[in-house]
């Protein structure tokens, strides 16, 4: 399935057919678009077309004279798909390079030769295509670079264009926040052990947790480590040698992405 679209610049946009439209996110200020214009086509597709290919977050990275090579579009297109996969910009499509159809062997060469092997469009103009030959182009794309969008007809202050209705409504959604470490009950009671006995004591695991900090204090009198066996493990052991001391209270935390999380408390009397 085809949607029909129109690229137009800044200049000319309020000449712009209804439907869908295709915008300039860098550029001079008569093509590059304004907050005010893609607020009001917020579903408009984000074309990069400067000679930095700057933008990562763009759905399409315009290769012509005066805006990006083909030797630019292997970098873009992974910055682009990392931002894709990263809902860096929300609405984002996956990535894909506009250029003329005699310039496609350079730049599927240039893609390959950069390590990108698949899943970059490709929007291809050609103006000695109907309307009808655009949709059949589109909709008979295929392979590892499948023609995503035609653009086959210059209308003066816009162009019009066919694009593939999937790749259109494939667009990344607003990025998942990391949910805060699961709170672990706090045991706190009194043991009491002999002289030199052995220590063992379990904690419920933290999931997720880089690693665990024990302490003890006072520290005169005993040394302990923790063994937490697998990371998938549901119990913490503290092992240790207790020699004779009057009290003291044993502290486990987990440290997950760097901060403390309390596992658990003792107070240990000898």
């Amino acid at each position: 399935m085809t949607t029909p679209a129109f690229d137009i610049t800044h200049l000319y946009i309020s000449h712009a057919p209804r439907g869908v439209l295709a915008g300039y996110t860098t550029g001079s200020s008569s093509i590059c678009w304004t907050s005010s214009d893609w607020a009001a086509h917020p579903g408009a597709v984000h074309i990069d077309q400067d000679s930095r290919a700057s933008d990562g977050t763009a759905d399409v990275l315009d290769v012509e004279a005066g805006a990006a090579t083909p030797q630019e579009c292997a970098d873009w297109a992974k910055r682009a798909l990392a931002a894709f996969k990263a809902g860096k910009r929300p609405g984002q499509r996956m990535p894909a390079i506009y250029m003329s159809a005699f310039q496609v062997p350079a730049v599927v060469n240039a893609l390959i030769a950069g390590g990108v092997t698949s899943g970059v469009g490709l929007w291809v103009a050609n103006w000695n295509l109907t309307d009808a030959e655009a949709v059949a182009a589109v909709k008979a794309a295929a392979g590892p670079f499948p023609i995503i969008g035609i653009q086959y007809d210059n209308a003066g202050l816009y162009d019009k264009d066919e694009f593939a209705t999937a790749w259109l409504n494939h667009v990344s959604g607003t990025p998942v926040p990391t949910p805060p470490p699961t709170p672990v009950p706090v045991v706190d009671y009194h043991l009491s052990v002999t002289p030199h006995q052995l220590l063992n004591i379990s904690f419920a695991a933290v999931p997720k947790a880089d690693h665990y900090v024990v302490t003890f204090a006072p520290t005169k009198g005993t040394a302990v480590t923790v063994r937490t066996g697998q990371p998938a493990d549901a119990v913490v052991h503290v092992l240790g040698m207790i020699v004779p001391m009057g009290a003291g209270r044993l502290t486990v935390n987990a440290i997950v992405n760097s901060k403390a999380v309390l596992v658990g408390v003792k107070s240990l009397t000898v």
